[in-house]
């Protein structure tokens, strides 16, 4: 397994991975991850690499009929959201991997129920810089995964007319809502504050936070935490971990923000009995909520 391959054998991985990592970034993000993971050993690869590409294919082959769906939305009622998640020193060069997911939903969304997401972009993608903890690389995947959400929503509200102006374009993309949900409660704690000020030992973390704080005051960019099994993008963090994704299309793709006043961890609700998308007291339940939008 630990055999070297041979350059004709990387080029065959590289015609394999290329055009799984094509399926995945047109209808299929629960290949992402393993695609993105495994086109950056290619340099380095083996034996291994290779039974892992093939079994990836045959993971695309068994889901051939998957289809992505686009929800029908009353533009009135139409915002986007961004999930983003971080797997910090999962690559083989020491790098960190981010998922990022930007979907039109309605604005109930906001207010924990459960509603049809219409994915308009999904990545999965090297960190381009080292980071040295797990919380600066959720930090990284949160400001990135707002300057995609920032170039989205001016996008979109290019497309339904509003007027735009160059040289004041926070007029346009004020214009539609727009919203950060990561699974981070040192990225959320730091944002919830009224001054974020750069401290401690990663100050250039919090450097990088302050351009989302700009966002929250400029862009009024909504941050929300939600626990791991409920955060979206974390199947687009690292190999066989499609739980999320799976389910988001057992429920005919939608999903929701789970509301929890308690911030109890994934270990913890499980622990409990409670299912990845059940809110917290006073809140409607997964069913209701699943019923009402089917």
């Amino acid at each position: 397994k630990e055999s070297p391959t041979d350059d004709w054998e990387k080029s065959q991985l590289r015609t394999l991975l290329g055009g799984i990592s094509w399926h995945a970034q047109q209808v299929a993000p629960h290949l992402s991850a393993d695609v993105s993971l495994l086109l950056s050993q290619i340099n380095s690869s083996t034996t291994e690499t290779i039974k892992q590409a093939n079994g990836l294919l045959d993971q695309a082959r068994a889901m051939k009929e998957h289809r992505m769906k686009i929800h029908k939305i009353p533009v009135d009622q139409l915002m986007l959201c961004a999930w983003c998640d971080a797997a910090s020193q999962n690559r083989h060069d020491g790098y960190s991997t981010q998922g990022i997911v930007i979907g039109a939903v309605p604005k109930d969304l906001l207010r924990g129920q459960c509603v049809p997401v219409s994915f308009m972009s999904w990545h999965s993608s090297k960190i381009t810089r080292v980071c040295r903890s797990p919380g600066a690389s959720e930090a990284a995947a949160a400001v990135n995964a707002e300057d995609l959400l920032f170039f989205a929503r001016f996008q979109l509200a290019e497309m339904l007319g509003f007027p735009v102006q160059v040289r004041s374009i926070n007029k346009a993309v004020n214009t539609i809502q727009g919203c950060v949900v990561t699974d981070s409660r040192n990225v959320f704690d730091k944002l919830s504050t009224e001054v974020l000020c750069p401290k401690g030992a990663e100050r250039r973390t919090d450097l990088e936070l302050l351009s989302l704080k700009e966002s929250q005051l400029r862009n009024h960019v909504c941050i929300r935490w939600v626990h791991s099994e409920a955060q979206l993008a974390n199947s687009l963090t690292k190999t066989k971990e499609m739980r999320q994704l799976m389910l988001f299309y057992q429920m005919h793709q939608t999903w929701r923000i789970v509301e929890d006043s308690s911030m109890a961890s994934a270990k913890k609700r499980k622990q409990r009995g409670q299912p990845p998308l059940e809110n917290g007291p006073g809140h409607q339940n997964l069913e209701t909520a699943h019923t009402s939008h089917t």
